[in-house]
This record gives structure tokens, sequence and C-alpha cells, in this order.
């Protein structure tokens, strides 16, 4: 997903997508915060501010999305309600009309044309709540 994702990064030749590639790894392994991460690159990578910084926040935020997602499925949680974030999401109206909706982690949420994940997408900063089967059932009276 990582390689997919660094792919998508325009505006930087094909060589030095790969060190970002391996920087985006190692931040994650790491648990390096975005600052931590866009100082690398900045450093590293000799990348602009700007630049490191929506790559960092992206990188960052959709292996979050992806990861939760994984672990949350090997858990045995198949659904969660989207989170609207309000940060970063605009011209996306179709994630705050999502919020506090069902969606099956397996798929994620049709909106748009298409299927994703809180996070994963540039620019959204959404966010999921796991359904606990048979807890939050309950507590929702079903």
């Amino acid at each position: 997903m990582i390689t997919e994702n660094v792919a998508l990064i325009t505006g930087i030749s094909a060589v030095k997508l790969d060190d970002v590639q391996d920087a985006v790894w190692r931040s994650i392994m790491r648990g390096d915060g975005l600052q931590a991460f866009s100082a690398e690159l900045q450093q590293e990578h000799g990348l602009t501010l700007e630049e490191a910084d929506e790559i960092a926040r992206y990188q960052v935020c959709m292996s979050k999305a992806v990861m939760e997602n994984t672990r949350q499925l090997e858990l045995g949680i198949t659904e969660a309600t989207w989170q609207y974030s309000g940060l970063m999401c605009d011209g996306m109206p179709s994630h705050k009309a999502f919020h506090g909706r069902r969606f099956q982690l397996v798929t994620g949420a049709h909106l748009d044309g298409k299927w994703v994940w809180p996070g994963s997408e540039t620019g959204c900063r959404c966010t999921s709540s796991a359904i606990i089967p048979g807890f939050d059932d309950e507590a929702a009276g079903i």
C-alpha cells in the first residue's frame, strides 16, 4: 500500500520516489510524528517545507488508516462508524455527510463514486470508531 501511495506523488523524480518510499517505511516503523518525518524529508531528500509536510501528512494518515483497518479485521471487527474530522476535508462534502454512519471495514464507504476508508484520501483526516459486536449493538438498541 505504501509503495502504491508513494507512486501517486507528483512532481518528484522516480529516483527520489524510491528514497521517499524508504523514508515512509522507516518513519512508520519508528512511530515518528509528522514533524520529525517532514524534517527528514526536507533534510535528507531536499524537499521544500510544503512538499515535505504534504507528503508526510498524507503518507502517515493513509498508512495509519490501512494498519488500523487491518488490525480491526484481525480482531473480528467488521464494521465501524465514520468520524468526520472537519480538518483539511474541504472539497469533500461527502465525508461530512457520511459522519456517524456505519460502513464495512472490508470495503470502506462508497463516497463520490469510489470505495474509501477514513484518512485514505489526500487531504482527509477523518477517522473511524470500531463497532464491537455484541457491545455496540446493545448500546444502539439493535
